[in-house]
């Protein structure tokens, strides 16, 4: 029968605990830091989002991103939207649902540079990744093109039969019609939080026995894909395989496939369990109760507040009308 003691003891041989501890703070460090980005999105859009707070953009996404660990289907950004428009009731659904878009471009743009950089540096398998991501070139253009059109397509028709949606929508890319703004106050935000988050993975994978370098945690954020981007080949075996394929490749050092398993599941599973304890303390802050039942009732709740749809910003008819009419 194991004591806690001997289990504690185990957990430090395989374990730098303190190491770990403190590579799961910089993560939640970096997720702090990159949010300030989704707050110059939202306060870009429009007048009427320019008193939301920087603590309400923290406890949204927090809120948010911990429902998303158990909810699929970007649940969480129901929530998130939800959040927002608590505080800032003028706040337009349409407009914070489009912020997603600005505040996640950078990020996509910063995962496939990494992804390019690890297999020009033949740190990963380029075939592997290549038939991950598609063996058939030709239909996945001919799937990104009518993609594209079909968004144009709903554009034009947004624009000619529902004008307010349409001009709410593009009110929340604002930021990206002034390049300066969108890099002082998204871009900024979110390359220190890759930097912090870089500290956080090679904190992490030192602490699993795992080699730690600057190279290595590069690599690791490629194969992960960073904290909003997901490639095809990151499905679980895969980033196993690929980390053992890249970090011997990159370090120089030999890797065991136990150490990157329990790499992966222990930093993830750890990183999951803090976002949930996160989340369900934020909702209960925001919702008023410690029930789990009545919390839930209450995310339901808040879900139909973010789908529902404002009324048109009109002056009344009776205000329009002389004073002295009957």
């Amino acid at each position: 029968m194991h004591t806690a003691e001997g289990l504690l003891a185990g957990a430090g041989r395989r374990f730098d605990i303190p190491l770990l501890a403190a590579g799961l703070a910089l993560h939640l460090v970096a997720d702090v830091v990159r949010n300030g980005g989704w707050l110059g999105v939202i306060r870009a859009a429009s007048p009427a989002h320019r008193d939301v707070r920087l603590r309400d953009v923290q406890a949204a996404a927090f809120a948010g991103g911990g429902v998303s660990c158990v909810v699929p289907a970007r649940g969480g950004d129901v929530v998130k939207v939800a959040l927002i428009r608590r505080r800032v009731p003028g706040a337009r659904v349409p407009t914070l649902v489009a912020t997603f878009v600005p505040e996640t471009l950078f990020e996509f743009l910063v995962g496939f540079v990494l992804l390019g950089w690890a297999l020009s540096q033949g740190y990963l398998p380029v075939d592997v990744v290549t038939d991950a991501l598609g063996s058939h070139p030709a239909l996945a253009g001919a799937i990104a093109a009518g993609a594209c059109a079909g968004l144009c397509a709903a554009c034009v028709v947004l624009r000619r039969r529902a004008a307010g949606i349409y001009a709410d929508l593009v009110a929340g890319f604002g930021i990206l019609r002034r390049p300066q703004a969108f890099v002082a106050r998204v871009a900024s935000w979110q390359i220190a939080g890759r930097v912090i988050r870089l500290g956080a993975i090679a904190c992490c994978l030192s602490a699993c026995r795992l080699p730690g370098g600057a190279g290595a945690a590069a690599l690791a954020m490629a194969v992960d894909g960073g904290t909003r981007v997901h490639f095809a080949p990151a499905t679980a075996g895969l980033r196993v395989g690929l980390l053992v394929y890249g970090l011997p490749a990159v370090t120089g050092s030999a890797v065991s496939v136990g150490a990157v398993l329990v790499y992966l599941a222990v930093v993830r599973s750890l990183r999951t369990i803090m976002l949930l304890v996160i989340a369900v303390g934020v909702l209960a802050a925001a919702l008023g109760t410690r029930s789990p039942r009545r919390a839930l009732r209450a995310v339901r709740r808040l879900g139909g507040a973010a789908a529902e749809p404002l009324a048109p910003e009109v002056e009344p008819l009776a205000a329009k009308a002389p004073v002295g009419s009957a």
